[in-house]
């Protein structure tokens, strides 16, 4: 963690921008095999993070961005939904670093998308019922890897400042199970909604 940061704070020096960001997301496990009559429901989480900007072109239509975010991932799975007391939900925090490249399609359009792969680090993974609760973190993976794509619009405030909206589209491609039995997997996907400021 600290070599990260060290390294984050030495690429900040070198950046074009950095940006600060936070938001809702909305989250939905996937598991396999999937249990009968059973099926997981999108639960909201929170986001927060900060980012580095390095553009490629003089007009800034190209970019290459590197953001830290600690993204927290709920989940709930529904046994029976006329018996929500036998709903079990999952909280799952992460420390994700997205490397996006950025382009913007027609200079001036304040539009752009962006894509490319994300890594996290699990912090925390619990589940609850209104019986009891258990730590997950043993069961869990250290880390896990996937892609990210979306769209932003970004406006500008003043000289130096510009505010930006993002819609973003996070799947993780590895079983989060350490100890899976037989073909059993269980992975996350997510759509971040982000608001933020970003220096020009």
């Amino acid at each position: 963690m600290f070599t990260f940061i060290l390294l984050f704070a030495c690429s900040f020096l070198e950046a074009d921008s950095f940006k600060l960001m936070g938001g809702l997301n909305l989250i939905k496990y996937s598991s396999f095999p999937s249990t009968r009559n059973a099926d997981w429901r999108l639960n909201i989480g929170l986001c927060v993070g900060a980012g580095i900007e390095f553009d490629l072109t003089e007009n800034k239509r190209l970019a290459i961005e590197i953001d830290g975010m600690m993204i927290q991932k709920k989940g709930t799975l529904t046994i029976d939904p006329s018996r929500p007391d036998l709903n079990t939900d999952y909280n799952l925090s992460t420390i994700s670093v997205p490397a996006l490249a950025k382009i913007k399609p027609i200079t001036g359009i304040p539009f752009y998308f962006f894509g490319g792969g994300v890594g996290s680090l699990v912090l925390s993974h619990k589940y609850s019922t209104n019986k009891n609760q258990k730590d997950l973190k043993e069961d869990t993976k250290t880390v896990d890897f996937g892609f990210v794509a979306g769209i932003g619009y970004e406006a500008k405030i003043n000289f130096f400042q510009n505010i930006f909206i993002e819609a973003r589209y996070q799947r993780g491609f590895l079983n989060l199970l350490r100890f899976p039995k037989d073909d059993e997997s269980l992975k996350s996907h997510a759509l971040l909604i982000i608001v933020g400021i970003k220096t020009d």
